[in-house]
């Protein structure tokens, strides 16, 4: 499972680098979220063989690497919105 992690980190890494100068910056720093989450995530699981970056929040915890990649998916949906709505 840890080799289709690294495979799958790969292959983005190498489509954002031939990619990096057509990306806005709101789009580097969303792709920036979304690796450091994936990269926090599989590091754990290596490591420790589970992830464990928990924190409470109200009555439920939160994964803050998910929370990065969320973060970073939602910032991706925008800057896709923002190049569709400039180009109409």
């Amino acid at each position: 499972m840890y080799a289709l992690y690294f495979v799958g980190l790969l292959n983005i890494l190498l489509y954002l680098w031939k990619k990096s100068e057509d990306l806005s910056n709101l789009e580097k720093l969303a792709w920036l979220f979304v690796i450091s989450g994936a990269f926090s995530n599989v590091g754990e699981r290596i490591i420790t063989g589970h992830v464990k970056d928990f924190v409470g929040i109200l009555n439920g915890v939160f994964n803050l690497a998910d929370g990065y990649i969320l973060a970073g998916i939602i910032l991706l949906l925008i800057a896709n919105f923002k190049l569709k709505s400039w180009k109409a």
